[in-house]
C-alpha cells in the first residue's frame, strides 16, 4: 500500500506542523505582564498630565485674580 517514501514523507511533514505549532504557542503570562506594565505606565502619564493641567488651570485663576485686584486698587 504505502512504500517507504510515503512513510517517510508523511512522517516529515507531521513533525514540521508540530514543530510550527509549538513554535506559534503565546506564552500568556508575558502577554498579560506586557499589557499589565503598559497600562501602569498609561496610566501613570495620564495622572501626570492631569495634574499638570490642574495646576495650570489653577495659575491662570490666581494670574487673573491678581491683575483684578490690581485693576481695582488701581482705580
Amino acid at each position: 500500500m504505502f512504500n517507504l517514501k510515503s512513510v517517510v514523507a508523511i512522517a516529515f511533514v507531521s513533525l514540521l506542523g508540530l514543530s510550527t505549532a509549538q513554535a506559534n504557542e503565546i506564552d500568556m503570562s508575558d502577554l498579560y505582564a506586557t499589557i499589565n506594565a503598559e497600562l501602569t505606565d498609561s496610566m501613570n502619564k495620564m495622572q501626570q498630565d492631569v495634574a499638570k493641567d490642574a495646576n495650570d488651570v489653577l495659575v491662570s485663576n490666581t494670574d487673573e485674580e491678581v491683575k483684578s485686584v490690581q485693576t481695582q486698587l488701581a482705580d
